[in-house]
């Protein structure tokens, strides 16, 4: 053996006899549709990814922007995403009934303080005790969480507008503006939107004004049962680094710079709407929140048409994969 022809065995050798952990292992892949508009707690996957949090824990991260979170459901189901951020508790549970095959992983949104209603200034509408059966009530898409707390609001007011789906906020509030539809509403306390900030708009009522919602699961992270089943180990790396960003989120001024940025507003603005509006215990992940309740309104309000059976909960919700820390 010629000294050229040692020289490479030996080089070859010590390859492979080199630690597996030396050799870093390409970063494992998920595509997310994170719906829900621009509000603090969808940005959560946007702020993780650019902070390196996901990278960090050997995930790739594709973020698919979605406007409402019905869509992000179909998606996943289509196979388009791997992972569906802020799909409604009741739009899950229709899905699945009828077969689909859909998994929630965790919460992700307790409570409806992120949503408001609205009405041009110069409405006669003053609360939603005002709404009349003719009146023209809005919400993002059927089987989301803005139609279900639209409809609660009405219930607690004890009146019977007609609910209607819009669209993504923006929809909403060319449509409230045009005249087509009364109450508009808006899933960020209407940062950044000129219509408010210049008293276009009165903000009538808040999903924050539902009592029965304080501490009830509204929306949640959903795969596939086959994505389940086959990453569960990156779908927890995955939950553990949504739940880093998020500590991250309320601990360091850096994400409110980068909130404000996007929506081309002050820090001091989008402190504001973070303050009233995001209190951190509404994204903090776990396990579906006050699941039964959700089952009745579902029922209620016609998402679903009977209760779901033991095993078909068993099938739609797992919160198996949750850190204990979180």
């Amino acid at each position: 053996m010629t000294m050229v022809a040692r020289l490479i065995l030996t080089i070859l050798i010590a390859a492979l006899a080199m630690p597996c952990s030396s050799v870093r292992a390409a970063p494992e892949r998920f595509v997310v549709s994170k719906g829900h508009q621009d509000g603090w707690d969808a940005l959560v996957t946007t702020f993780g990814v650019r902070k390196g949090f996901f990278r960090d824990k050997g995930l790739e991260i594709e973020i698919v922007e979605i406007d409402t979170g019905a869509p992000t459901l179909q998606a996943v189901v289509a196979g388009s995403v791997d992972i569906a951020v802020s799909v409604g508790v009741a739009g899950l549970m229709a899905a699945g009934m009828k077969g689909a095959p859909v998994k929630m992983i965790s919460a992700n949104f307790t409570g409806a303080s992120d949503f408001v209603w609205y009405v041009r200034a110069d409405s006669p509408l003053k609360s939603f005790k005002d709404i009349g059966t003719e009146t023209t009530v809005a919400y993002s898409s059927n089987g989301s969480s803005s139609q279900m707390i639209a409809l609660a609001l009405m219930k607690q007011a004890g009146v019977t507008g007609k609910a209607v789906a819009a669209g993504n906020t923006a929809a909403a509030l060319t449509q409230v503006m045009t005249g087509q539809i009364n109450v508009g509403y808006d899933g960020n306390g209407g940062m950044g939107v000129a219509e408010f900030q210049h008293g276009d708009v009165r903000i009538i009522a808040t999903g924050g004004d539902l009592v029965s919602f304080r501490d009830e699961t509204v929306r949640g992270i959903v795969v596939t049962e086959a994505t389940f089943a086959a990453r569960r180990d990156q779908l927890a790396r995955f939950l553990e680094a949504y739940q880093q960003t998020i500590d991250w989120m309320y601990r360091d001024p850096e994400a409110l710079q980068w909130f404000a940025d996007r929506a081309k507003v002050s820090v001091a603005e989008a402190k504001r709407v973070v303050d009233q509006i995001y209190p951190a215990s509404a994204l903090r992940l776990g396990p579906v929140r006050l699941l039964d309740q959700s089952i009745a309104q579902a029922i209620e309000f016609k998402r679903i048409p009977q209760a779901p059976t033991g095993e078909q909960i068993a099938k739609m919700f797992d919160n198996s994969l949750i850190s204990p820390t979180n």
